[in-house]
């Protein structure tokens, strides 16, 4: 599998007031309860700086009957496994793609990996039964100094301890990760290179799942065990970047000129139904009201069925089929599946920031 860079890539004890700049909405009472205990931690939203959260329920996605992986997995059988959910479309991030020693991947219950202005944070719950004391034992022979903080105990280790706790197979830590906090009791472990940003997560007011647009994003994906939140309008600047980066001056004037591109939204996600067969996908534009979102209905599903990937330099219809296309309240909301019936290539696509048809 690809890996995902770390720039990319998400997620709340719930807020007196929403994040600044944010509108509160009523809280759905749909969402996946792992998502409203991950988004806890989440990190306050800039509008004016990238914001994404990726968050997958392995439980759900467990299950559902349609990956099993044993109790005690070799990495083969891991990496297996993922690969498995990998072609169904989710985006796997280096939380559970990176093998690690510090714990057994089949003790994770969720994950969720945030990217913001204020840098990266991983966070991940833990199936009841599972001892935190594995990890905490782990990183106090690691010999990484201790501190508590609210339910918490932060064990931070310098950049030095960090590479030689992981070893020569980089696999006893999670990445690069030199902070982590254990709260044993809830089975939460929040992890980045920065103590600030860990003191923050576990401190902060984290974020509501009922403020806009969060709130309105995240409404046509109630059923979706992962999901990839963009929040912000700066996310069509991103696509364009991406698109354009090895371009001309002039190349890239002559694109942005003569390709079509869609009024500007303010989130954007994706749902990966992998829990149901053939897997599908929800592809989900957020825009100020439901008029603005039924006048883009027709051009976004138009581009999708036009428009080719500048990666790969093929259609995306090579890639996805279009199900459905509808304007749900506030949402445009395009529902794929994979076009060749094996490998649905949904989870890579957001890697790449390969969405040409929602360039704005």
């Amino acid at each position: 599998m690809q890996r995902p860079s770390r720039v990319l890539v998400v997620f709340v004890c719930v807020l007196i007031g929403a994040p600044s700049g944010v509108a509160a909405a009523n809280s759905d009472s749909s969402i996946d309860p792992a998502l409203a205990q991950a988004l806890h931690f989440a990190p306050p939203v800039s509008q004016s700086a990238p914001y994404e959260i990726d968050f997958t329920d392995w439980a759900r996605i467990e299950s559902s009957g349609s990956f099993r992986l044993s109790a005690n997995p070799t990495n083969t059988q891991q990496e297996a496994f993922l690969n498995r959910v990998s072609d169904a479309g989710v985006r796997v991030t280096e939380l559970t793609e990176l093998p690690t020693t510090l714990f057994p991947f089949p003790a994770l219950r969720w994950e969720a990996s945030f990217s913001s202005d204020r840098g990266p944070l991983d966070v991940a719950g833990f199936q009841p039964g599972f001892a935190m004391s594995h990890i905490s034992d782990r990183l106090k022979r690691c010999g990484f100094a201790s501190s508590s903080v609210s339910s918490f105990v932060i064990y931070a280790g310098s950049f030095s301890q960090t590479l030689k706790c992981s070893g020569a197979s980089d696999t006893g830590l999670v990445g690069l990760n030199s902070v982590y906090a254990v709260d044993a009791k809830d089975r939460i472990l929040a992890m980045s290179m920065s103590q600030s940003v860990v003191r923050a997560a576990i401190t902060g007011g984290g974020l509501s799942s009922g403020s806009r647009p969060l709130a309105d994003v995240l409404a046509p994906l109630p059923a979706d065990p992962a999901v990839t939140i963009e929040l912000g309008a700066s996310y069509c600047k991103q696509i364009t970047d991406a698109i354009t980066r090895h371009l001309t001056a002039e190349q890239k004037q002559a694109v942005l000129h003569y390709k079509p591109a869609g009024a500007p939204y303010t989130a954007f996600a994706l749902g990966y139904r992998v829990t149901q067969q053939p897997p599908t996908g929800q592809i989900v534009m957020n825009y100020a009201d439901a008029q603005a979102a039924s006048a883009q209905l027709a051009l976004r599903a138009y581009l999708l069925k036009t428009e080719g990937s500048f990666y790969s330099g093929y259609p995306y219809t090579k890639y996805l089929v279009l199900e459905s296309a509808a304007a749900q309240g506030d949402d445009v909301v395009l529902t794929v599946k994979s076009a060749s019936g094996n490998r649905f290539a949904l989870g890579e696509m957001s890697e790449n920031f390969d969405f040409d048809f929602a360039r704005c």
